[in-house]
């Protein structure tokens, strides 16, 4: 598992939300960067493994998705994957910001609805892929739930646990392989990664509102940045990885929300 409220609107199909309890958060140092929301632009090259813009723009949220339903950022977003080789876009998935079962939108490879039972078990109810995405592997147990996508070098995870009333849920992206561009960390940040031979270079760091930069690992080969966001009863992450693999970058998006689910 990879390692401030916003009022999200209500998913359809979602089923039971549940009021939370305060849970203890894990304290982190944090780095607070300049405030710039963003997403990044789609890649003009339609081909199998487009050229990505190294610069972003200020997101267009226009409210005209359904709650729940996987919106896309380019025209071929939610179909070939190729959007998706910038990163997950604030307007993309979730919805976030709240911890819940019912619907959940991931990224723009499709849904997942599961609910929480009376005893504390988890019930998968749903799961769709949109065009252009295959459902490559599905798990599912009294305590866990774990759904996987697929289109061309893009991946998601879907994971869903519960633990003593504890929720942990976590939507993780792999691109493999990636191109040097400024990809979408979610709500959270925008940040520049490109390999330069046989090392990475971090660019710009661009810090959504509410969010706080918790953690910076950066070698020649390997580089980490956590971002975190506090809520009432519950916290939530967006991590961007980077590696070099023999000369060919990859490059993981992952975003986790976790709490205290009260029936």
């Amino acid at each position: 598992m990879v390692k401030g409220q916003t009022d999200c609107p209500t998913s359809r199909g979602v089923i039971g939300m549940r009021r939370l309890t305060a849970l203890a958060l894990i304290p982190g140092t944090a780095l607070i960067l300049a405030a710039c929301g963003g997403s990044a632009d789609a890649p003009a090259d339609t081909g199998p493994n487009p050229t990505l813009t190294t610069t972003t723009e200020a997101a267009t949220d226009t409210g005209t998705a359904e709650p729940g339903t996987a919106t896309a950022t380019s025209d071929d977003a939610a179909g070939t994957g190729e959007g998706a080789l910038l990163g997950t876009p604030a307007d993309v998935g979730g919805p976030y910001g709240e911890l819940r079962d019912g619907v959940w939108a991931i990224g723009p490879a499709g849904e997942v609805e599961f609910r929480v039972t009376a005893t504390d078990s988890l019930e998968l109810v749903d799961v769709r892929a949109n065009d252009g995405w295959t459902i490559t592997g599905q798990e599912v147990e009294s305590d866990k739930i774990d759904v996987d996508f697929r289109s061309g070098p893009v991946t998601f995870d879907f994971e869903v646990e519960i633990d003593d009333g504890v929720l942990e849920l976590e939507i993780d992206q792999d691109i493999k392989p990636a191109q040097s561009g400024t990809f979408a960390v979610g709500e959270a940040a925008t940040v520049a990664v490109s390999g330069d031979g046989d090392r990475l270079v971090l660019g710009d760091v661009n810090l959504a509102d509410g969010w706080s930069e918790t953690s910076r690992e950066v070698d020649d080969d390997d580089l980490e940045l956590d971002f975190r966001r506090d809520g009432d009863g519950f916290f939530e992450l967006w991590e961007i990885h980077a590696d070099l693999d023999d000369g060919q970058l990859e490059i993981q998006v992952d975003y986790e929300i976790e709490g205290r689910f009260v029936q």
